[in-house]
């Protein structure tokens, strides 16, 4: 019994996984492999741009002595860094669904030969 509870819970993992790449794909209209390969590239470079520019008001932040214009450069540190870590995240499932996306046609077409 134990045993039929991992791969129970194997599956979960795998259907909310797969769910969560498919709401992705339909939120970011993408329904070509061209789209799915421009757009991380196009997203790589926005997280790179916010990584730089939040890199720039940490020095800020350090050289800073007014201790209330500090407290807003900290609050604008605190939104880049989640737009970072949702930036982050979109990058790992574009390239989990190109992965997948590659075995599925590998698959195919050794079904078809």
């Amino acid at each position: 019994m134990l045993y039929l509870t991992g791969i129970y819970e194997q599956i979960k993992i795998l259907f909310s996984t797969h769910k969560e790449e498919v709401t992705f794909l339909a939120m970011k209209n993408i329904n070509t492999m061209e789209e799915l390969e421009f757009n991380p590239e196009e997203t790589n470079t926005q997280k790179h741009l916010l990584e730089n520019k939040r890199k720039y008001v940490y020095g800020k932040i350090k050289r800073c002595r007014n201790a209330d214009s500090k407290a807003l450069l900290q609050q604008d540190v605190e939104t880049m860094t989640a737009q970072i870590k949702k930036l982050r995240k979109e990058v790992l499932l574009y390239e989990r669904i190109k992965k997948r996306s590659f075995k599925i046609k590998k698959r195919n077409v050794t079904n078809n030969e």
